[in-house]
């Protein structure tokens, strides 16, 4: 087993990612619920798995996870486990990584390369329109 430091940022906030953990005001709605994480894009996969973990740990039912697109051709599966309380916070050396291993298909940049090119095109516009 191995440690794994993930952004867990989709579920917690970028701001407190030192200590990531769920609101404790949705324990109750979490147990025994199926739960749906959406994500916009990905890569490794890793912020649904830290997700799926979270939301297990804390009693849900079922965590499925759905993107909207990814990036290259990294995609996997990650069973990834909270030992603590996934309502305090939990630390970086808290996650333990059970397994991993590749999802199949292909690929297609078409995604990818769309998004750069809006996100070129908008920073380009803050430059030429001040």
């Amino acid at each position: 087993m191995s440690h794994l430091g993930v952004d867990a940022s989709p579920l917690i906030g970028r701001d407190l990612f030192p200590t990531p953990h769920l609101n404790p005001a949705y324990h109750a709605q979490i147990r025994r619920q199926k739960v749906i994480v959406v994500d916009d894009y990905t890569t490794y996969v890793i912020s649904l798995a830290v997700a799926r973990a979270f939301l297990h740990a804390s009693g849900a039912a079922s965590v499925s996870g759905i993107a909207s697109g990814n990036f290259g051709n990294q995609l996997g599966y990650h069973d990834i486990v909270i030992n603590p309380d996934p309502f305090q916070p939990v630390g970086s050396d808290q996650f333990q990584l059970m397994s991993r291993s590749a999802l199949p298909g292909g690929t297609d940049g078409t995604a990818e390369q769309t998004l750069l090119a809006l996100q070129l095109r908008n920073i380009l516009d803050l430059f030429n329109n001040p």
